[in-house]
C-alpha cells in the first residue's frame, strides 16, 4: 500500500507556534491519557517536522521571536 503525503503551507510565524504549541502538549503529563497513541506520534511528527525548518529552539532570539511570531499572528 503507497502512502499518500501531503503538502501544509505555513508561514514561519505559524510554524514556529504551532511548534511550540505541539511541543507543549507532547511534553504534558495528560497527553498519554487524553491523546491516542497514533495522535501522539502523529503530533510528534509534525513537531519534528516543524523543528527541523525552524530556528534552533536554544537559539538566543527564540523566546523573542515566539512571542513576536503569537502577538503578529492574534492580531492578523
Amino acid at each position: 500500500m503507497t502512502r499518500k503525503t501531503i503538502t501544509l503551507s505555513l508561514t514561519e510565524d505559524e510554524a514556529l507556534v504551532l511548534a511550540e504549541a505541539a511541543a507543549k502538549i507532547t511534553a504534558s503529563e495528560q497527553a498519554g491519557e487524553l491523546l491516542d497513541p497514533a495522535e501522539l506520534q502523529c503530533l510528534f511528527t509534525l513537531e519534528t517536522a516543524l523543528e527541523r525548518n525552524l530556528p534552533p529552539v536554544l537559539a538566543q532570539r527564540y523566546e523573542a521571536d515566539l512571542k513576536a511570531a503569537k502577538k503578529r499572528l492574534r492580531h492578523m
